[in-house]
């Protein structure tokens, strides 16, 4: 009887799941955006909220800047698997820095922020940061090399650059989605401390083209009550019948 049970339970569990996932593809903008400046600690950089650019760099080794993304996750169905997420910035315009290329890393930011108020210091007014400058996860969840002066290189702006998904983004996302339904992300160069200027400007919500992150999931249904009843019917008519012949 053993065998014939793990037979009907692994047909039975086989036709529950056929048929019943479905993948989609979502992209958002984000609902908040902001940058932040070494050298305005307290004070929101100019035009919170409304600025048409994010600044990611530095422009000197005392003056790091650092971009902030938040996005609404609510429209990811509850019983929804994350297979694949990417992340992309339209950097905007050229700065009069240095040529070169730096890396860009994108951390989970842990602490909410307030659009118009978040500092270097402050994640909004009268709540500091846990940790200056923005409170992140230390991992990785993606990087990508980006060139300060892109007509040096050459290419022409404005042009798309993309955080590619990896297994950390990912989880990331998922985790999010089966919680509080929103993500926020840090931004920041790898090094912070070079003495030149390396500053990469993109452009912001508010900007010609806004961020856009791509989460691409599947979704498994679950099955009507119907059809269970109809499959477990089946279970036990199979099940009946398998005795009823031993008993003979």
């Amino acid at each position: 009887m053993n065998a014939l049970r793990q037979t009907l339970l692994t047909a039975f569990a086989s036709t529950l799941m056929a048929g019943t996932v479905s993948a989609a593809t979502l992209t958002l903008n984000p609902t908040a955006d902001a940058y932040l400046r070494t050298d305005q600690p307290t004070s929101p950089s100019p035009n919170p909220g409304t600025a048409t650019e994010l600044l990611v760099g530095q422009v000197s080794s005392t003056t790091a800047m650092r971009a902030l993304l938040s996005f609404d996750l609510s429209s990811i169905p509850v019983n929804a698997t994350v297979n694949t997420v990417s992340l992309v910035m339209v950097q905007s315009s050229e700065d009069a820095g240095s040529n070169t290329t730096i890396t860009l890393e994108l951390h989970l930011l842990t602490q909410a922020f307030v659009e118009s108020q978040a500092a270097w210091n402050n994640a909004a007014t009268g709540t500091p940061w846990t940790t200056a400058g923005g409170t992140f996860d230390s991992a990785v969840l993606s990087a990508i090399n980006v060139s300060v002066r892109p007509s040096q290189v050459p290419y022409s702006l404005p042009v798309n650059q993309t955080w590619a998904s990896t297994s950390s983004f990912v989880s990331a996302v998922q985790s999010a989605a089966d919680g509080s339904n929103s993500i926020a992300f840090l931004f920041k160069d790898v090094n912070e401390t070079n003495t030149g200027r390396e500053l990469i400007k993109f452009f912001s919500k508010e900007g010609t083209t806004a961020p856009q992150l791509t989460i691409d999931y599947t979704v498994a249904a679950i099955p009507e009550p119907s059809t269970v009843g109809l499959l477990m019917g089946s279970v036990v008519l199979t099940g009946g019948i398998w005795l009823r012949r031993r008993s003979r």
